[in-house]
């Protein structure tokens, strides 16, 4: 009786476990996000590189959705400097399955080309999140 009752114990604090760490891991996602893309808009400011800058989001058909921070004119001239693979526990649902988008920011006054939204889920299904950029430069996200 002693031994089933530590099984059932067990077995709650292991689920309890997995869920909080996918959980902080979706979080840590969504913080990393939020930081690159303010990290991408003041490197826009500042005109280094003498280039726009931006970040491209990639929803893969397959294997691990991800982003990339470029400059240049555009996406397809860019210089891409850094590629980043959400991890394997986080997704992107805006941009749908095998869409890209991008977020582009100006040279001249760091502030984005166009708002955007960015929309992330947990693949466990426990949670989800947004990243809002507006015109005026403002990065905000959500997480429920």
């Amino acid at each position: 009786m002693v031994i089933g009752i530590i099984g059932v114990l067990a077995g709650v604090t292991g689920s309890n476990y997995l869920g909080v760490r996918n959980r902080v891991a979706f979080e840590n996602q969504v913080n990393k996000i939020t930081a690159d893309l303010r990290w991408t808009m003041s490197r826009s400011l500042a005109q280094e590189s003498d280039d726009q800058w931006g970040i491209r989001f990639s929803n893969a058909t397959s294997g691990a959705d991800f982003y990339e921070i470029w400059h240049g004119a555009n996406y397809e001239s860019a210089i891409v400097v850094d590629y980043t693979n959400l991890h394997g526990s986080v997704a992107f649902s805006d941009p749908a399955s095998g869409a890209t988008k991008d977020i582009i920011f100006l040279k001249s006054t760091g502030l984005p080309l166009a708002s955007s939204t960015l929309e992330l889920y947990s693949l466990s299904g426990n949670s989800t999140g947004t990243v809002e950029v507006n015109t005026q430069g403002r990065i905000d996200f959500t997480l429920n």
